[in-house]
């Protein structure tokens, strides 16, 4: 019997200091009393083993003295930690200086009976086989004394906790009765043992018990009413509305929210509650909310004469033995989201086509004036033999295509914007590309007096597959970039190939001598609308969306632009983008110089017998027409409105009408639908779109209305003649 009662004081030890420890992690001061009471709680238990196991009449003097010493302590600890516990704190400072006085006089006192034996006296009982057991005699005065300190703590500490006890909440009273009911026993098993003489003191073992409890009681318990109060509160305060079944479909509980987000202000609870029983029955025969653990959905309901839209969700609700007990439903109102949400895409559908607007509007206004020097240019270059003149003309051109190149640029950048940018593959000659891309940056360098050098790998094949149009813009901006950006030394393109069969890559390279970037500004590179270094460069044209242009362009094709730069001494841009080979035969390079001299202009064709209508409101943009076409010999008749045109078709038979979009009073669709409406001598004559609107899209639109096809202006010579070619 003995051993198990020394095994269960060991483990109530062990649990105690355990319990301490933890305690000691929190900061407030009802832990830090509660640790200290542990403690000496588990030094109380500890000394009555030492006593209880003593080998020795001294070390049973010292177990039964360290028992004492601790008890005395003990009780002080729970005393304080009680009027703490219980908000008691400042009330009973005289009395706990005056205990404190008593306990050091008691502990004291012990100790001095090592010397004096006037407290008690240890005697043999009896000795087993492995287990000598004493009993403490001869109290003195002193040891009464000891029991009047102890038990005056004990009353102290049931006075306390009683009153709290009485004056608490209902919900906190549960603990404070614990308590005093494990403290009652503790008196009532110490009283036992001292009435009955029992060899050893059970009222340890709930010192221990009771230590514990209040170590859980302080720290962790929780009333489960109050739990279910503050459930019930915080669900009725929600803004979801919560509904619960049992596993017959019967409604259990419903929240306040439910029946004003599904019915309104006014409701009959008994109706409801029938109402949200056929629901559930509908809901489990078309297995909505009964397929998954959860589910959710949205749905429709008429409140007040509004449709409002919910989302709606459920789970199964099962007991700790996995069986089916109910279900929830929780629905969450989002009409107001979904308004904010459908306004939202109402303003920006509203703010696109806004920006679609003012961006074809500044395209147009821009790009007619363009379309006029770029016309008069085009014959001064064509009728001119005066080298002054003609130099004075390449500047004027080189200026234009400068202006073309910023429109073009914020054109492509609304693209990006608005997520319109597309990749358009076909089967092109990248020689062509070359071709162009090399002419352009060898006028450029010329001009500033740089070296130009182009590196091409002898595998890069000559037909390939992909978006040529937006490799060749890649291409001039990137080449555009590291001539404006370089003062002197040489700019050096690189084409690589790297490929099996039909698939490969087709790396370019741009190399300068410029003025290099520094590692912190590289980042800055691709911002849009961002122009590094802006004190040194600023003499620098562009809007600094080049580059984020081309990062866009290369992402969408599964790339990606990489720079190494070395501040001061230069830069390298490259790329590796991913294309299919439609002819492995091998790029000749150097090209043959032939093909790229500038030949005298000649027209693609003579066609005197031919008339054409040219409907534009700009006096300038029709002269260009007439000037760019002069050599044709075509007869060409102009009208300035969609009115006019009107007119003219009714009695006058042409081959071909080019038609331009921005006019005033009628405009180039307007004037098309009419034509379409009406009897006139144009049925079945070819009509083109000639405008300067080149926002994304509006090519598909003018098609989609019937025109058979659409030029941009600036007019290129040679697509208008290509064109017109096309048609008669």
């Amino acid at each position: 019997m003995i051993e198990i009662y020394l095994l269960l004081l060991s483990l109530l030890i062990a649990v105690m200091v355990f319990c301490g420890v933890k305690a000691g992690q929190h900061k407030a001061h009802v832990a830090i009393e509660l640790k200290k009471m542990l403690f000496t709680a588990a030094l109380t238990v500890a000394s009555n083993v030492v006593y209880e196991a003593a080998g020795s009449k001294l070390l049973a003097t010292i177990g039964f003295t360290m028992f004492s010493i601790s008890i005395a302590w003990l009780l002080y600890w729970l005393a304080s930690f009680s009027v703490l516990y219980a908000n008691y704190v400042g009330k009973f400072e005289v009395l706990k200086k005056i205990v404190i006085v008593l306990c050091v006089a008691d502990t004291t006192s012990f100790l001095a009976n090592f010397v004096f034996g006037h407290v008690f006296t240890v005697k043999s009982v009896e000795a087993l086989e492995w287990y000598a057991m004493f009993e403490v005699v001869d109290f003195t005065v002193f040891y009464y004394c000891h029991l009047a300190i102890s038990y005056g703590l004990v009353l102290f500490i049931v006075c306390v906790l009683f009153h709290k006890t009485i004056n608490s909440s209902r919900y906190y009273r549960i603990k404070y009765v614990g308590i005093l009911f494990l403290f009652g026993f503790v008196v009532i098993a110490d009283g036992l043992c001292k009435l009955l003489q029992l060899h050893f003191n059970i009222s340890m073992i709930f010192y221990g018990f009771l230590a514990i409890m209040i170590f859980y009681y302080t720290l962790y318990f929780v009333p489960g009413e109050l739990v279910n109060k503050i459930q019930s509160i915080l669900i009725e305060k929600l803004d979801n509305g919560i509904i619960f079944f049992n596993e017959e479909g019967k409604c259990i509980y419903a929240n306040y929210s439910i029946w004003r987000q599904l019915v309104g202000k006014d409701f009959d609870e008994e109706v409801l509650i029938g109402q949200a029983e056929q629901d559930y029955a509908q809901y489990q025969s078309n297995d909505k909310a009964f397929s998954g653990d959860v589910k959710s959905w949205t749905e429709q309901h008429l409140v007040d004469g509004e449709v409002r839209h919910f989302e709606v969700s459920s789970q199964k609700i099962y007991d700790k033995w996995n069986n089916y007990v109910g279900c929830y439903f929780c629905t969450l109102d989002r009409t107001e989201e979904l308004r904010l949400y459908n306004r939202k895409i109402e303003l920006e559908k509203e703010s696109n086509k806004a920006k679609s607007a003012f961006l074809s509007k500044v395209s147009h206004e821009i790009r007619t004036p363009v379309n006029a020097i770029f016309g008069m240019n085009e014959m001064i270059l064509r009728e001119s033999t005066d080298p002054d003149i003609l130099h004075y003309s390449d500047q004027i051109k080189s200026a234009a295509n400068t202006l073309l190149g910023i429109i073009n640029d914020i054109l492509d950048f609304s693209k990006v914007e608005a997520g319109k940018m597309s990749i358009v593959k076909r089967e092109y000659r990248i020689e062509k590309i070359l071709r162009n891309v090399i002419n352009m940056c060898e006028v450029q360098a010329k001009d500033k007096n740089l070296q130009f050098d182009v590196i091409i790998s002898p595998k890069l094949p000559s037909g390939l597959f992909g978006d040529d149009v937006r490799i060749e813009q890649i291409l001039m901006n990137l080449l555009s970039n590291a001539v404006k950006y370089t003062a002197e030394g040489t700019v050096t393109l690189k084409i690589d190939w790297v490929g099996y069969d039909t698939k490969g890559s087709l790396g370019i390279y741009i190399e300068d001598t410029g003025i290099g970037i520094k590692e912190d500004d590289i980042p800055k590179l691709f911002k849009k609308f961002e122009r590094i270094d802006e004190v040194r460069n600023h003499g620098v044209q562009g809007t600094g969306l080049g580059l984020s242009i081309t990062t866009y362009l290369l992402k969408m094709m599964d790339s990606e632009l990489k720079v190494e730069s070395v501040y001061g001494q230069g830069s390298t841009f490259f790329c590796h983008i991913p294309q299919s080979v439609v002819d492995s035969a091998p790029v000749k390079y150097p090209f043959d110089k032939s093909d790229v001299i500038k030949k005298e202009y000649k027209p693609q064709f003579i066609a005197s017998d031919k008339n054409i209508l040219v409907v534009d409101d700009n006096r300038l943009n029709r002269l260009v027409f007439k000037s760019l076409l002069k050599m044709t010999r075509m007869n060409i008749v102009e009208a300035e409105s969609g009115k006019e045109c009107l007119e003219i078709i009714k009695n006058r038979h042409f081959d071909l009408i080019f038609m331009d979009y921005m006019m005033p009073e009628m405009d180039g669709v307007e004037t098309f639908r009419n034509m379409n409406n009406m009897e006139h001598m144009c049925k079945g004559v070819p009509v083109i779109m000639l405008t300067a609107n080149a926002v994304e899209g509006a090519m598909e639109s003018y098609m989609n209305e019937g025109f058979n096809d659409f030029l941009s202006k600036p007019i290129v010579p040679d697509e208008l003649e290509s064109l017109i070619s096309k048609y008669i």
